[in-house]
Parts: C-alpha cells; sequence; structure tokens
C-alpha cells in the first residue's frame, strides 16, 4: 500500500457512525512540528493524511440517505495515535472526537439544507451582506453545498498557529478548525457546527465576489441568517465593519484566511450567598459575577440559571431552583464583568442526599452567548445548607384504655435535634402498632397540622395534644403501640435523619374477653 486515501464517509462508517460529514475531504493538520505517522508494514507518512472526497450522497429535503461506501474486502487499514488528531479506527469504540465532529457537520449540512427552502433567508441575505448575494445566484450554490459538489477541505490545525476558532482561505480553498475549539465543545457539536456554517459563508462568498471580498465578517452574517439568530441593527453594523482578514503560516507556507468572528467566553468568576448557613425552604440572597475571558463580545439578553446539585459540577441531573435574565444596552466586551443577584429559596425535597452545592450557570438556556468554551459556565456556591431533625421524646397516653374507646388523649413532644431550622406547617402522626418500630404495616389512627407563626430552630421543641379514638378490628394481635411519628406526611421538612421520627406509647391497652357463664332454655320444647 503506497498512499493511505479513504473518505470522510468510508471513515464515519468504519468507526460505527451514522452521521454524514457534509464536507467530506477531510484533512488532519499537524502541531506545530509534524510527527510522523505510522501506518501499517512499518510505513511512515511524513505529510498530513489527506481524506479525498468518493463518499456517495442522496439528499431527500431536509433529511439526509447516505449510500456508504465499504472499504475494500472489508478490512479497513490501521493507524496509530502520532498526531493527536489522527485517531485510530475502531468501530467497536468510536473516538469521542470523532462523533462531535460527525454531529456537527451533520447539524451544518441539515440546517444549510433547510435553507434551499427558505426564500424569505436567502432574499435576506442580499439586505443584510451585499448585493452579490442575490437570490438567483445564492440558491444553486446552496443546492451545490448540500450536494456536496466542489467543497472546501477541512482541516484540523493547532490554536497557536490559526489565531481562531474557525478560518476560511481561498489560497488553499480549506476550512479551518482550531484544535482547543473542537476538543473544548465536544458536548456542544452546535457551537463546532456554527463555525462550519459561519466560514461555509466565507465560501459562498469567495464564489459570489471572486475579485474582492465582501467587507466585513460575512460568514458571521450569513451564519445568524441560516441559524436564525437575530441581530439588532448596533450588531449588525459591528460585524459589517469588522476586519476578519489576516495570514497565518501553516506547514510553512504563508496563507491569508478569513477568520470566524472571535468568540466570548462567559465564566461566573465568584459567586456568595448571604446568609453563609440556611437550610431547606429557607430563602437567602444569591450573588454571582461573569467575566468574559474570550476574545469576542457577548451579545446581550442571556439568562443566568440557578441548580442545586449533590457536586460542584453541574450536569443533566441538578435540580432547577431559579434564573435571572442578564439584559442590558450594551453587550459584553473580552475582559469586562457583571455583578447580579436574586433571592433564591433552597427547595425542599429535591431527592439530594450528602452535602449539597448551590451552583450559577451563565447563560444557561439555549446558550444565547456563542462561547468558545460552553464547559466553564458553572460554579459552586460555598455555603452550608443545613438540615433539621425531628424526633419524637415523649409520648403520653392514659393508663388502660381500650379498643374501640374514644375521647382518648394523646399528647407528645418534639425537638429538632438537627442544625438547621425546621419551618411551620407540617403533620404529626398517630399510628397502632403490633411494636414500637414504625413500618408500612402499622394501622393510621390520626394526625396534627404543625403550624405556628416561627420555625422550630436548632434545639428547641414544643408539645401537641389530640384527642382520638382506639380503632377496633385492626387485626393487631399481640402487645399493642401507639406511635407518634413526627412529620409523617410526605417528609416535608427536609431532615438529615428521617429514621428516628416515631416513638411508642408506654401504655397498657386493654382487651375484653367475653365469655358465656350460664344458658337457659325452657323444658319440653318440640322441633318446630
Amino acid at each position: 500500500m503506497d498512499e493511505l486515501d479513504y473518505s470522510i464517509q468510508e471513515y464515519c462508517c468504519s468507526a460505527g457512525l451514522n452521521s454524514s460529514i457534509p464536507f467530506p475531504n477531510y484533512q488532519f493538520g499537524a502541531e506545530e512540528q509534524l510527527r510522523p505517522v505510522r501506518l501499517s508494514a512499518g510505513q511512515l507518512l511524513s505529510e498530513p493524511l489527506t481524506i479525498e472526497p468518493i463518499e456517495v450522497r442522496e439528499v431527500i429535503r431536509d433529511e439526509l440517505t447516505i449510500i456508504p461506501v465499504s472499504w475494500e474486502n472489508n478490512n479497513p487499514p490501521p493507524l496509530d495515535m502520532a498526531d493527536p488528531f489522527v485517531h485510530a479506527i475502531n468501530p467497536q469504540s468510536p473516538d469521542p472526537l470523532d462523533i462531535a465532529l460527525s454531529e456537527a457537520a451533520s447539524f451544518a449540512l441539515a440546517s444549510l439544507s433547510k435553507l434551499r427552502y427558505n426564500s424569505e433567508g436567502i432574499a435576506n441575505l442580499k439586505k443584510v451582506i451585499s448585493k452579490d448575494w442575490n437570490a438567483d445566484r445564492v440558491h444553486p450554490l446552496i443546492e451545490e453545498l448540500v450536494a456536496g459538489d466542489g467543497l472546501p477541505t477541512i482541516e484540523i490545525w493547532s490554536l497557536v498557529q490559526l489565531k481562531a476558532d474557525g478560518a476560511f482561505s481561498i489560497d488553499t480553498n480549506t476550512i479551518y478548525l482550531a484544535d482547543k475549539f473542537v476538543k473544548n465543545n465536544i458536548n456542544n457539536t452546535e457551537a463546532i457546527a456554527e463555525v462550519i456554517i459561519e466560514e461555509a459563508g466565507h465560501y459562498l462568498d469567495s464564489l459570489l465576489n471572486p475579485t474582492a471580498d465582501t467587507p466585513g465578517d460575512e460568514g458571521a452574517i450569513f451564519a445568524a441568517v441560516v441559524l436564525g439568530y437575530p441581530l439588532n441593527e448596533q450588531e449588525l453594523l459591528a460585524l459589517k465593519a469588522e476586519n476578519d482578514i489576516t495570514t497565518v503560516t501553516l506547514n510553512g507556507e504563508t496563507i491569508q484566511i478569513e477568520q470566524s468572528s472571535e468568540q466570548s467566553d462567559l465564566v461566573v468568576s465568584e459567586v456568595d450567598i448571604t446568609p453563609k448557613t440556611v437550610t431547606w425552604g429557607e430563602s437567602a440572597q444569591l450573588t454571582w459575577t461573569v467575566t468574559n475571558q474570550g476574545s469576542g463580545t457577548a451579545l446581550s439578553n442571556w439568562y443566568d440559571g440557578i441548580y442545586l446539585s449533590s457536586d460542584p459540577v453541574f450536569d443533566s441531573g441538578d435540580t432547577f431552583v431559579s434564573n435571572r435574565r442578564i439584559g442590558s444596552s450594551s453587550s459584553l466586551a473580552s475582559g469586562e464583568s457583571y455583578t447580579a443577584s436574586t433571592i433564591v429559596t433552597i427547595p425542599r425535597g429535591s431527592g439530594i442526599t450528602g452535602k449539597p452545592y448551590l451552583l450559577v450557570v451563565a447563560d444557561y438556556y439555549q446558550n444565547y452567548a456563542k462561547e468558545s468554551d460552553e464547559s466553564n459556565n458553572a460554579t459552586a456556591a460555598s455555603t452550608l445548607i443545613t438540615h433539621p431533625d425531628l424526633v419524637v421524646t415523649e409520648v403520653n397516653i392514659p393508663e388502660g384504655v381500650s379498643w374501640g374507646q374514644s375521647g382518648v388523649e394523646v399528647s407528645w413532644e418534639v425537638t429538632n435535634q438537627g442544625t438547621g431550622t425546621a419551618l411551620t406547617n407540617w403533620y404529626d402522626g398517630i399510628y397502632l402498632s403490633s411494636d414500637p418500630v414504625f413500618d408500612s404495616g402499622d394501622t393510621f389512627v390520626s394526625n396534627r397540622r404543625i403550624e405556628s407563626s416561627s420555625s422550630l430552630g436548632s434545639g428547641e421543641s414544643y408539645t401537641a395534644s389530640l384527642t382520638v379514638t382506639i380503632p377496633r378490628g385492626s387485626g393487631i394481635t399481640g402487645k399493642p403501640y401507639l406511635l407518634v411519628v413526627a412529620d409523617y406526611y410526605q417528609n416535608l421538612e427536609k431532615e438529615s435523619d428521617e429514621s428516628n421520627n416515631a416513638t411508642a406509647a408506654s401504655t397498657l391497652i386493654t382487651h375484653s374477653d367475653l365469655v358465656v357463664t350460664s344458658v337457659n332454655i325452657p323444658e319440653g320444647v318440640s322441633w318446630g
């Protein structure tokens, strides 16, 4: 085998991927110093791998059906990981990076495919970019782009060399993506797709206006139209005034590129909660600072979210608490910060065990601010959420009560032996049991709502009483017990220990014992 040529479609099929790559001529570029990639039989490759566009496609309106191209003899050649962006192809365990690139490319292709049927969107391109972007010229080029005809190569290069998340060069007819940008967004493939679409806009402009580049960042404007992102007049004028042309040196060759618009990177740099110690169900003031550490400006009007979590890492299992819209008359430039605050209530019944955390997540809703790194938006609040612990410390019931007896007064005392405050309005329950341990087999007798004008602080107690009837026919055999269970209904109080809420009454419930002592019947009776 003298050289390694294969299509990206073959690459995806061999890795077990179903997604299609919209730009099939896929080339993995080198780092600052190109290292050889071992292929097979001791052969070394000293140039970047080039993948030729030989895939076959069938386009059906908004969906893409792939007719796969198979490896010869079903045997893909092995690769080693000499370069971090040249991956060993393993159908059983596809690399997450390969999956992310495939998903991003599929999303970009689907978005461009929909534009073909959006006559209003295509007409808007002439209005917002330039007169060269008229519908009669743009529409067939979009058709060709979706069909895979004459597409540019995609290469991944070091961010140090590329100096942008993405770029397009008319000199090489190549779209470039930065390695760090792809890695940072491996779980946010729409961000990668957005840059691919933006560079596709630069590519289309090179066809529509081959003699001179359209002033401004026409790629970013094209991406906004394709993806349906609204641009106000101020933002549009800023993009039209932007100079996105620069030169870079890749593999010893200096080329001119059009860079993707610089992206923001919102990071929650500080979170503070007052008071420092709160308990479940209480309210507190949360204040946080967000800094844009990216190189681009974050546009206004996004949302910061607040979550409750069992750990300091934000994920889909965390409990939503509240949000705050971040809207202003100006955007957040690179290096700038803002501080926001809101009153939050720590939710009861979140299901979190162990030490809880409050997380602030910048731009949590639909990622309105397009960032270079969406993985660093969350920071945990350094606070302590305390728990109450309600314990029934005493139960009193009259001596010698009987089955079915009404008007029985039961009184009890409950102490909060936890570190946090128990809020008002829960229920204590009374049960009948065959043993002093509360469980689901016990018989419900009655309950009492516990409400007052103040909460029950750590170490505080209350007493309550209730008149009940000892039920007959409970099915209990042996010695019966009367149990009082604090906060028995739905566990409204989030306690540190829910297993110590019940205490049995120390009393005797007496039993009647009916015995027939004599029987009388007249003498001389007859049948019937």
